[in-house]
């Protein structure tokens, strides 16, 4: 049976294309993730999904950015936890997380400094805002 491609289907994929996993949007009309995503990538969907600056722009402000940056003290007991953004966990929708502990070394106007038992790990503000770090 061939997949018929209409405005209510091609609606349902723009309204959940950063919501939903691709595959889960294709279970949902019945047709491949290959077919979801080249959909995606006709109505530039691919490249909105990929833009992380522009996302964290429309969430963070430069004054809630300010305001993470005050949460830090030198010499504070600090542990991470760290959403994995690089590789095979870039989808959406992605739960695999690391955790850092350390102690805050040093801070800037943008990004705090962990020193860990044998190496220092930098973390920006924005990252927090965001939701990729989180203090746990």
């Amino acid at each position: 049976m061939l997949f018929e491609r209409t405005k209510a289907r091609n609606d349902f994929v723009k309204a959940n294309w950063g919501i939903m996993r691709q595959k889960d949007i294709a279970a949902k009309l019945g047709c491949s993730p290959t077919l979801v995503n080249m959909i995606g990538y006709e109505m530039d969907l691919v490249k909105s999904r990929k833009s992380s600056a522009e996302v964290r722009s429309q969430y963070c402000s430069i004054e809630n950015v300010r305001k993470m940056a005050k949460l830090f003290k030198m010499g504070q007991k600090i542990k991470l936890k760290i959403r994995f953004t690089h590789g095979a966990y870039i989808n959406i929708g992605c739960n695999k997380y690391r955790t850092v502990r350390g102690t805050v070394a040093d801070k800037t106007e943008w990004l705090v400094v962990v020193q860990r038992e044998n190496s220092r790990e930098s973390f920006k503000y924005i990252d927090f805002c965001v939701g990729d770090v989180q203090v746990i």
